[in-house]
């Protein structure tokens, strides 16, 4: 979920109805699709999405069970009721700050301690976050477009198949990294099918291929499903 540093929101119920519709798309596809590791940002509204898209079920007692994130109560006009939530497999699930949002100045993309979260999602490994409280926040300046780019290549993995769960503004500018290449090889189909906007729980799907070695491919696969208005349009 991508909110601004205004008091605009999307509606919780809206979140948990985009990630449900999302968790039943990826359940219905073949069984070849695979993730090696969930890479995702340390922040709330992704280590949410990243536990409800790839964990296992609700449970109210999570006895012998691995358990991805505590159940939480009610705050009005902050946060719905929620169970817990446990693992269903061996996937790792790796917060990296490297895949943060956009830092700086809004409000809303300024984290949580490290060890709230280690409460909160007790099998998540975050011990690639260097520091327990945000450090990368400035209240009074925004992150320069460069310095994201700096940070989008530092968080790959050696995993074939990795889940990002991450944010809008941080996608928008790896996105831009691939445009001129995009334009020049494939045509402005590709080149604006990936650098779209992107939408709340929103799965996009892509290929990266060294085209030096592989040749010509549009670089996408059957995996991806809309997010946003479209997403809720499906449930």
């Amino acid at each position: 979920m991508h909110k601004v540093s205004t008091m605009l929101r999307v509606p919780k119920i809206q979140t948990i109805t985009s990630v449900a519709g999302l968790r039943n798309h990826i359940a219905k596809l073949p069984t070849h699709f695979q993730v090696d590791v969930v890479v995702v940002s340390p922040m709330t509204r992704t280590l949410e999405t990243a536990v409800g898209l790839f964990g296992g079920d609700t449970v109210d007692v999570a006895d012998g069970h691995k358990l991805l994130m505590r159940a939480q109560s009610e705050q009005e006009g902050v946060r719905t009721e929620q169970k817990a939530i446990v693992a269903q497999s061996s996937v790792p699930f790796i917060a990296h700050e490297a895949c943060r949002e956009q830092t700086g100045l809004h409000p809303c993309d300024h984290r949580r301690t490290v060890s709230y979260y280690q409460h909160q999602f007790p099998s998540i490994d975050f011990s690639l976050v260097e520091s327990d409280s945000d450090t990368l926040y400035d209240p009074m300046s925004r992150e320069p477009n460069y310095s994201v780019v700096d940070r989008v290549w530092t968080f790959l993995k050696p995993e074939r198949h990795i889940a990002v769960v991450t944010h809008a503004a941080f996608l928008r500018i790896l996105s831009q990294c691939f445009e001129k290449d995009l334009r020049e090889k494939y045509g402005t189909t590709a080149r604006d099918e990936l650098v779209q906007e992107f939408r709340n729980c929103e799965l996009r799907s892509i290929q990266l291929l060294d085209c030096e070695v592989n040749g010509a491919s549009d670089g996408r696969c059957a995996y991806s499903h809309p997010g946003g208005e479209a997403l809720l349009q499906l449930t």
